[in-house]
């Protein structure tokens, strides 16, 4: 269904520019394993976004976006 949250295999979140990352989110029915991160309904958006090959404090970056943007951070 449309409103079930639809997974992004992405490289980062938007408004992340700053911090190195690019916006080349895409929806797609299920991301490859390995994500090193997830940020889950971010801006209130049914989506939930994955990273992958992040250092520690990139990843430290992203998650306090995601919370900033009232996304909840999951570990995988």
């Amino acid at each position: 269904s449309d409103e079930a949250s639809k997974p992004q295999c992405n490289s980062s979140l938007p408004g992340l520019a700053e911090v190195g990352g690019q916006i080349s989110a895409r929806p797609v029915a299920a991301c490859p394993s390995g994500a090193v991160a997830i940020c889950d309904s971010p801006m209130n958006a049914k989506a939930r976004i994955y990273y992958y090959k992040r250092n520690a404090a990139q990843i430290a970056a992203i998650k306090q976006a995601c919370e900033m943007q009232r996304g909840q951070w999951v570990k995988p």
